[in-house]
């Protein structure tokens, strides 16, 4: 009929409802088309609490906005934002439901004669609200009262203080304050009487509901994976993903789980510290690890974004000392270690039943010599192709280039093949060896070496450790560029030829004079003892 009360349906029973559509953009998220809640079959008492489920109502409206929005940034359910709109006391409050009331009653009065003829107010409730009111209230009236609202206005961030507390009783005090300046109005107009003016404290309440809410100046959420892929694309100069990379990205992921988020624009120094704090205490990481990779690659990416302008400006100090480590012996490997893996790896066939490729075969077999003889790193040599063998000027070498796949420094380096390894017959398995790779097979529809040559080092590792060719103490592969190191440093090589020939780097400005040429090169890897590979 005319004049009905918005958002108030009776049904076919008389029993009454607070009823609003779902908006269209959460729609498929809540699957039907009305919000629905009871408010009894009494029309007065439908009236007193549509207030109420309607600020019920909103508040799903708003929390599943922000479910909705956080998904669509991340990928993935994230925890939920901060609500957009702006927080209320409780005489703010209190204002907002006398004013909600009033006009609902005076609707009412305006639709229907019936309405102002159905006598008192509930006396009960107004016992309640003075008593409320006068302090006399236990905490059990209380929570009889205004429980249903006070759990809303909590979750939609208006109240905060827990149940029972000094704060939460002055909070219902004021809304019991409130409703009573509410019943005060309506009860003149039964009367027939000018509604009195209300409270002076309700009044400037209402005057500050209708200040315009200041600006947003909340940041728009950044996603700290996608600001990751980013990081890493630009500092890459490509789509392709180091193994550097792939070592970070955990890290980054261990960050969103820890801080319970996915919005780098809302990660602080004081999260990263604490984050540090229960790696090393509650997921037992190492000290080095933790500094080096995930302190690393947090407190990189987030000094970029920040100084690029992509997120607003932050300073991740947090840092994190290394424990002196203790050593009970040297990270590479002694020359018995050494001339015991080359000969196993010298007489290595792969049994009959084996499935073993024949990559990862030759790996067994070339890789660690070709390690003891270079000082390279396991993935570089992983990766070499039988094009990047080469000869010049009647110096055969190994090519190290970006080009095969990861190369730490970014720059290719020639490397002179130690004599012995010619005289072991390496030259001859290159030219046996079909063009691409000689340790791995490419991944399917691609054409970098990067991936699989990873996997081959760390397959040749387990291996290497299956064997007990490893003590403990050194890395299985790393070893072999420790030994390389003391060698040349017992034989007084010249440390600079050394460093260049390993991919090392000085950081002295005067190792940018002059260049390591590849006769330099082999003038001193000639001078690498023979290993001694008889059994």
């Amino acid at each position: 009929m005319a004049g009905k009360i918005r958002y108030l349906h009776e049904d076919k029973n008389g029993a009454y409802f607070a009823r609003r559509r779902v908006p269209t953009d959460i729609k498929d998220q809540i699957g039907k088309e009305f919000f629905m809640k009871a408010l009894g079959t009494g029309k007065r008492e439908a009236i007193d609490r549509l207030p109420a489920a309607l600020v019920e109502i909103q508040a799903m409206i708003d929390e599943t906005r922000i479910r909705q929005q956080a998904c669509a940034s991340s990928q993935a359910a994230q925890h939920k934002s901060p609500p957009s709109f702006r927080p209320l006391s409780a005489s703010q409050i209190a204002a907002k439901w006398y004013l909600s009331r009033i006009e609902s009653d005076n609707a009412w009065r305006n639709a229907d004669a019936r309405y102002a003829r159905q006598g008192t107010f509930d006396e009960v409730r107004i016992r309640s609200l003075k008593s409320i009111l006068s302090g006399a209230a236990d905490d059990y009236e209380l929570l009889e009262t205004f429980g249903d609202e006070y759990r809303v206005l909590k979750r939609m961030g208006h109240a905060t203080a827990e149940v029972g507390s000094q704060e939460w009783r002055s909070f219902v005090r004021t809304l019991a304050a409130g409703e009573l300046e509410r019943f005060s109005y309506t009860l003149a107009l039964d009367e027939g009487t000018q509604p009195p003016a209300p409270a002076k404290w309700l009044t400037e309440a209402i005057e500050q509901l209708n200040e315009p809410e200041p600006p947003n100046t909340t940041p728009t959420p950044v996603s700290t994976r996608q600001l990751f892929d980013r990081w890493r694309k630009i500092s890459r100069g490509s789509d392709e993903e180091t193994s550097t990379c792939r070592r970070y990205r955990p890290a980054i992921e261990s960050l969103i789980a820890f801080v319970g988020h996915n919005d780098a624009q809302r990660i602080t120094n004081k999260d990263v510290a604490a984050w540090t704090e229960y790696l090393i205490n509650s997921e037992n990481k190492a000290h080095s690890t933790v500094k080096k990779v995930h302190l690393t690659a947090v407190s990189g990416m987030l000094h970029w974004a920040s100084d690029n302008g992509l997120i607003e400006p932050v300073q991740i100090k947090a840092r994190l000392k290394i424990p002196r480590q203790q050593l009970g012996r040297s990270k590479g490997y002694t020359e018995e270690e050494s001339t015991r893996i080359l000969r196993v790896a010298q007489a290595y066939t792969p049994s009959a039943q084996s499935r073993e490729s024949k990559y990862l075969s030759n790996a067994k077999r070339w890789l660690p010599w070709l390690a003891a003889f270079t000082g390279a790193r396991i993935g570089e040599l992983a990766q070499l192709r039988k094009e990047d063998i080469r000869e010049r000027d009647g110096i055969q070498f190994v090519l190290l280039t970006p080009e095969a796949g990861t190369i730490k420094s970014g720059r290719f380096r020639e490397v002179p093949l130690h004599p012995q390894l010619v005289e072991l017959g390496f030259l001859k398995f290159v030219d046996l060896s079909r063009t691409g790779p000689l340790f791995h097979g490419l991944v399917k529809d691609s054409d970098t070496s990067r991936q699989p040559a990873e996997n081959t080092g760390k397959r040749l590792a387990a291996w290497l450790r299956a064997e007990g060719l490893t003590p403990n103490g050194v890395a299985p592969n790393h070893g072999f560029r420790h030994r390389f190191k003391t060698i040349a440093t017992e034989l007084g090589l010249p440390s600079r030829v050394v460093d260049a020939i390993q991919g090392h780097t000085s950081g002295r400005a005067a190792d940018n004079y002059g260049d390591v040429t590849l006769a330099a090169m082999h003038h001193t890897i000639k001078q690498l003892p023979y290993i001694r590979n008889d059994v």
